[in-house]
C-alpha cells in the first residue's frame, strides 16, 4: 500500500490532471499486473479509467457528470 501527503502548490502532482496524476504514482507497482482500483468520483474520470485499462488496470467507481471529458449518456 502506498501513501501520498498532499503538500500544498509546491506539489510536484499539482496542475492539472492532478488526480490521475495521483492515482497513477499511487499504483505504479501494480500496472500491467490485471489489479482494479476503486475509487469516488472526486479521483475517478473517463480519461483516467481509459489510461488504467491501456495498462491492463481495472477501475471502478462513480463519475461527476459534469467534467468534460464524461462521454454524455
Amino acid at each position: 500500500m502506498n501513501l501520498m501527503v498532499y503538500t500544498g502548490q509546491t506539489d510536484a502532482y499539482g496542475g492539472v490532471g492532478h488526480t490521475a496524476k495521483v492515482v497513477l504514482y499511487l499504483m505504479r507497482n501494480y500496472l500491467n499486473a490485471g489489479h482494479a482500483v476503486f475509487m469516488d468520483n472526486f479521483y475517478n474520470s473517463y480519461s483516467l479509467a481509459k489510461k488504467l485499462l491501456e495498462v491492463n488496470t481495472y477501475c471502478t467507481g462513480t463519475l461527476k457528470a459534469g467534467r468534460k471529458d464524461t462521454p454524455k449518456t
